[in-house]
């Protein structure tokens, strides 16, 4: 009887983890994949960033949409120039941002991976620098996943 309940709440528990992440729409899945690192506020909304930040990050979008990796593939100057234009919109970011506290934080958070990826960027490693173009388009791309 013991080793039955046992089953019992085993099975249970099984099935109610997935019966939750059955609830979990895709896109939500994707996201989270792409930054585990990011949370949304405690009441589990959007934080509310700054319009500064919000320009800056959608210049930056921008300008990873425009930039043509398949035009561009091979040509390490070509992404030697991104990464110059994008870490000069982070330092614009920087200059104007005028969040504090938590939201802050989180914002640092998002833009850690985004700061690393610029560097390759400008540095002359082929591979790395398309690896890094792409994670960051990602990246920027789930912004308003997390921020408004």
């Amino acid at each position: 009887m013991k080793q039955l309940f046992i089953l019992l709440l085993l099975v249970g528990s099984i099935y109610s983890c997935t019966n939750e992440a059955d609830r979990i729409p895709t896109t939500e899945i994707q996201e989270t994949a792409i930054a585990p690192d990011l949370k949304l506020d405690p009441n589990n909304q959007k934080w509310r960033a700054d319009e500064a930040t919000t320009a800056s990050i959608e210049n930056m979008q921008q300008l990873m949409d425009a930039f043509d990796t398949g035009k561009n593939a091979g040509d390490i100057v070509a992404f030697q120039e991104l990464g110059k234009t994008l870490n000069g919109e982070l330092n614009t970011l920087f200059r104007q941002c005028t969040m504090t506290g938590p939201v802050h934080d989180e914002l640092h958070t998002f833009l850690t991976p985004i700061m690393k990826d610029v560097k390759i960027l400008q540095g002359s490693n082929i591979e790395a620098s398309t690896a890094a173009q792409l994670r960051l388009k990602d990246r920027l791309n789930i912004y308003q996943t997390f921020f408004e």
